[in-house]
């Protein structure tokens, strides 16, 4: 059966989970990140942060977009502290690969952007999508796929050692047929 995991939420976005099947989230209205333990239910506050993306690195931290303030962040689990990791960005949503690569959804500027972690360097590596939104990677990593909020698919690109995306495909339809 299906049981609550957080109630009386302003807004709750970002939710992912780590490796012992502890589940975070943002509630934006808070504005707070929080952890639920996979134990025992408890749930803490993180940071005092609003995030509407959030996914775990490879470095065991926690990436987080905040478009109201133009920046991609990290921010440790533990401690709670919080690191810019990109600015002058428009974030809505992202994936971490294993190998140091974030992609961002720019859905403002119609646009995938590509964050390296090792050098801070920030290229657009894919547009032509009317409003992409939520992002995700296959779990080999090989497969990025981006919803279009404004469109009529999920875009698919594959994802190449480089952080590079090439061969874009549409996929699978956003819309439902009409049943007469």
């Amino acid at each position: 059966t299906w049981e609550p995991v957080a109630e009386d939420l302003g807004f709750a976005d970002a939710p992912c989970a780590d490796a012992d099947g502890n589940f975070y989230f943002s509630d934006m209205k808070a504005p707070a990140v929080y952890k639920v333990n996979a134990t025992d239910g408890k749930r803490v506050e993180i940071a005092k942060e609003a995030i509407s993306g959030l996914k775990f690195g490879p470095d065991g931290l926690l990436y987080g977009c905040q478009g109201a303030k133009s920046r991609v962040i990290s921010l440790d689990p533990q401690s709670g502290a919080v690191k810019e990791v990109a600015t002058n960005v428009a974030p809505n949503d992202l994936a971490v690969t294993a190998d140091g690569y974030i992609y961002i959804t720019e859905t403002k500027h119609q646009r995938v952007t590509r964050i390296a972690l090792k050098t801070g360097e920030v290229t657009p590596v894919g547009d032509g999508i009317t409003r992409p939104n939520g992002i995700a990677l296959s779990n080999d990593g090989g497969t990025l796929a981006v919803s279009d909020s404004g469109g009529e698919y999920v875009w698919t690109f594959r994802t190449l050692a480089d952080g590079s995306l090439d061969a874009k495909m549409p996929t699978m339809t956003m819309r439902l047929a009409i049943d007469p």
